[in-house]
């Protein structure tokens, strides 16, 4: 507890420091602070030294303000709402009435709104209520949402249908997040946690479950909301943290090559570039749109739709048969279409995700300050949803100087060379031997039909991990939630590489052998299931190289010739 309060202390401190407006975004965790900053903008040696400085500074015995609620929420516990409580009053050598109560009655600390949209993270805060369990050896691809799940010793909320490796317990009847609302506790906001509640998890039965649903979906629902209390919480000295992270001290974590030793608090830092996708970059390019302009991505089975006023259009990514009105058009070429043409994509031969661009970008409902649709969270782009036959698109209207551009075929191409997968070691590589990094660097992985835009799952030899230290609940490679970036690869169970995708949770809960380097994270997206590639370590010195290399090949996209 003394951790997760420093590390909310410290995070508010660095938000209102003079290094704020530096900072892309903060993702704050029990145990540490991941950091995103774009290091085109920000030169990262002396940033991240500013970083160690402040960290070095910020007082370890300081009182932390908190504005905490204590919220009660419904929970039917047990059977097939949560398959899994049997095996965590199993592992922890109680009967399944006194897990239940444990779980009802406790008090729990919400410390974090993570993962995915509005999940809340929490922890209990009487010690004697305490029920910790192993996590997935392999987590689910999906978990239904309300779930409460179990891992370590945090309770987790889950918000939306998400992958999850928390052993499952029970189910909410009512949301705890909602971008559209019905009930008058979203009406300002769609996540009705905060950091600093506190929370019940009262136990209910079948009947008021089916109850208590109704009323949601009617808009009657009230929730339990007992208004704020002001609470000083002192962040203590000791440092300890509950689960089964081995780190004693918090981490500050960021997106930019690194790594160094901090005097006092580590610094670890893994290599990326942009978060845009390199083929969505350059098919706007040849329409003559800016970087940012919506596009419309397909994966792997393409898609058809009908032109419903004269525009020029753009693809790139796969290899993939196109047509309009059923005859063959060039590829690597923008292309003039006209009301009634049918234009067609074909499944991909090679590659896997692909980009269309359109004259002016696609319009759609702006989130977050963008039109990209976030499916998890229900957000932007067309109703915040995959399209559906029959739905209708609508363009921005193209600028005047905008000019078509045919760019040569070896940055249409330069995406699917994705035999060879970069990374830097890190930020968990304590976990792992270096008989483990050889098998890692030396074997094949296959991607996994299992994989999404969320995570890519590969299958192989599991790279040897170090024997554990006896933590109460803790699998092989299991940690206290930390910070993820796009590219993390995660050891789930110490056994399953998960490289994370485009749409990857803000944290995780299994170590991380290494981070792919940014640029590569645009070739892992090429894999299609059943393709083969091979892992290379890099310093961060090459990570930076590769994309200085890249920074100045995109900067041609619009200019140079075929």
């Amino acid at each position: 507890m003394p951790t997760v309060l420093r590390v909310i202390g410290v995070n508010q401190r660095l938000r209102e420091s003079t290094l704020a407006d530096l900072i892309i975004e903060t993702v704050p965790t029990w145990c540490s602070i991941l950091i995103h900053f774009d290091s085109s903008r920000v030169e990262p040696r002396p940033f991240v030294e500013s970083l160690e400085s402040f960290f070095i500074e910020a007082s370890d015995d300081e009182e932390i303000p908190l504005r905490s609620r204590l919220v009660t929420l419904p929970v039917l516990y047990g059977g097939e709402v949560g398959p899994d409580l049997e095996f965590v009053a199993k592992v922890n050598g109680v009967p399944l009435h006194e897990a239940i109560r444990r779980l009802s009655e406790g008090t729990h600390f919400v410390g974090m709104i993570s993962f995915i949209s509005g999940q809340a993270n929490c922890m209990w805060l009487e010690p004697e209520m305490v029920l910790a369990t192993p996590k997935y050896e392999t987590p689910r691809t999906m978990t239904p949402e309300g779930t409460v799940g179990l891992g370590g010793s945090s309770v987790a909320l889950y918000s939306v249908p998400s992958p999850g490796g928390f052993q499952m317990v029970g189910r909410l009847p009512v949301p705890v997040y909602s971008p559209y609302p019905l009930l008058a506790e979203f009406e300002l906001t769609p996540i009705l946690l905060r950091v600093g509640d506190r929370l019940r998890l009262r136990a209910i039965e079948r009947t008021e479950y089916d109850d208590i649903l109704q009323s949601v979906r009617e808009g009657r629902y009230r929730f339990d909301i007992q208004e704020e209390d002001d609470l000083r919480l002192g962040a203590g000295a000791d440092g300890r943290c509950n689960g089964s992270h081995r780190s004693k001290k918090p981490r500050f974590e960021h997106d930019s090559p690194g790594p160094r030793q901090a005097r006092v608090h580590r610094v670890r830092h893994t290599a990326r570039w942009c978060r845009g996708s390199l083929p969505h970059r350059l098919a706007n390019a040849m329409v003559g749109n800016q970087a940012g302009a919506a596009t419309l991505e397909m994966m792997l089975i393409g898609a058809s739709f009908e032109v419903l006023q004269t525009t020029t259009i753009a693809w790139t990514g796969p290899v993939t048969p196109v047509r309009v009105n059923g005859a063959e058009a060039p590829t690597g070429k923008p292309l003039q279409v006209s009301p009634g043409d049918t234009v067609s994509f074909g499944k991909a031969a090679v590659g896997c995700f692909g980009y269309v661009a359109f004259a002016g970008g696609l319009d759609g409902v702006t989130a977050l300050g963008s039109r990209s649709t976030y499916i998890p969270g229900r957000l932007g782009g067309h109703f915040g949803r995959a399209l559906r036959s029959g739905d209708v698109l609508k363009t921005v209207e193209a600028p005047h100087d905008a000019v078509p551009w045919s760019p040569p075929d070896r940055f249409v191409e330069w995406p699917r060379h994705s035999q060879v997968l970069r990374f830097v070691r890190g930020p968990q590589s304590e976990y792992f031997t270096e008989r483990g990094y050889r098998t890692f660097t030396s074997e094949p992985y296959e991607v996994s039909p299992r994989s999404n835009r969320i995570a890519y799952r590969l299958r192989g030899p599991a790279p040897a991990e170090k024997e554990r230290t006896a933590d109460t609940g803790s699998g092989a490679t299991d940690i206290v939630e930390d910070g993820n970036l796009v590219g993390a690869i995660q050891m789930a169970g110490g056994v399953e590489p998960i490289c994370m995708g485009r749409d990857c949770p803000s944290t995780g809960a299994y170590a991380k052998i290494g981070c792919l380097i940014s640029v590569d994270v645009c070739r892992l997206a090429q894999l299609q299931p059943g393709d083969v590639a091979r892992f290379e370590e890099v310093s961060v010195e090459e990570a930076h190289r590769v994309a200085k290399d890249v920074r100045r090949m995109v900067a041609q996209f619009g200019r140079l010739g075929p």
